[in-house]
């Protein structure tokens, strides 16, 4: 049985931390969210269609509305997990704006929709894990949440101006 070791709601969304100790069916929460593996078994996470291997410096990023499952190894034993949820119809709410007035306030100040910033954030991340770490690309891309490497690839290069396989190349050609 799964058990919910700490829970914290906060304005944006909620915090838990998690001692999964069996399989999750496919689902999905309006929140966006992302899942971090802290020890223990780590299994694998199904993403729309994709799959990814948890553990050791893997993080996965689902969007709202992704459906997601998640399924031990075969011992079975649990894993500990941190999953931060947050839904910026709360952000929204939690300053008394509808999510239309929130998201123009928030481009007025940062000339930015919280959307683009968000992609800007997958952007970095991105970057930083395609020149430092040696997953592979289909891996890459779960962890930041895209349901298949082509969606990821093509968000890459219409971000960056060429494919993250070329990318990385050239990252690993000048380090």
């Amino acid at each position: 049985m799964t058990e919910a070791i700490r829970l914290y709601w906060g304005r944006f969304g909620h915090v838990s931390i998690l001692n999964v100790a069996s399989d999750f069916v496919t689902h999905a929460h309006v929140e966006a969210h992302l899942i971090i593996w802290l020890e223990g078994t780590a299994g694998e996470m199904t993403i729309g269609r994709e799959t990814v291997r948890l553990g050791p410096g893997t993080a996965a990023g689902i969007n709202s509305f992704q459906p997601h499952s998640h399924v031990l190894s075969q011992n079975g034993t649990p894993g500990l997990f941190l999953a931060f949820y947050i839904c910026f119809d709360d952000v929204a709410r939690s300053v008394g704006l509808s999510r239309p007035h929130f998201f123009a306030l928030f481009k007025e100040q940062t000339n930015l929709t919280p959307n683009v910033y968000w992609n800007t954030l997958r952007m970095e991340e991105a970057v930083r894990q395609l020149q430092w770490s040696r997953e592979p690309l289909i891996s890459v891309a779960c962890n930041l949440g895209f349901t298949t490497q082509g969606n990821f690839s093509r968000f890459f290069r219409d971000h960056v101006g060429v494919p993250p396989t070329l990318y990385r190349e050239a990252a690993r050609a000048i380090a």
